[in-house]
């Protein structure tokens, strides 16, 4: 999968993805699992998520927290961002 600077990046999905596991599409097995769990097991892996969550929100404030060598757009033309994202993706998973 190469990286590229100007195409389009989809973050949010129209469809309700508890609806599209319950007809049968994509995590339909793992929301069958969760179905036959004890709750004190559901509330812990709901805690899970709500840390993992704030986790990932805090790193949306402040992305130098997770990426060290981040450069804000805003300090640099959009391209040049682009292209320096592009290569910390690649130097931190080998996706290219």
């Amino acid at each position: 999968m190469a990286f590229k600077a100007n195409s389009p990046i989809t973050l949010v999905s129209n469809a309700n993805a508890y609806e599209v596991a319950k007809a049968g599409g994509k995590y339909s097995g793992w929301l069958k699992q969760q179905r036959i769990l004890p709750v004190h097991l559901l509330e812990k892996a709901i805690r899970s998520f709500e840390k993992l969550i704030a986790e990932h929100e805090s790193w949306l404030e402040d992305p130098a927290r997770k990426i060290p060598d981040f450069i804000p757009c805003i300090l640099t033309s959009r391209s040049i961002c682009w292209r320096s994202i592009g290569r910390m993706i690649f130097n931190a998973t080998g996706i290219t």
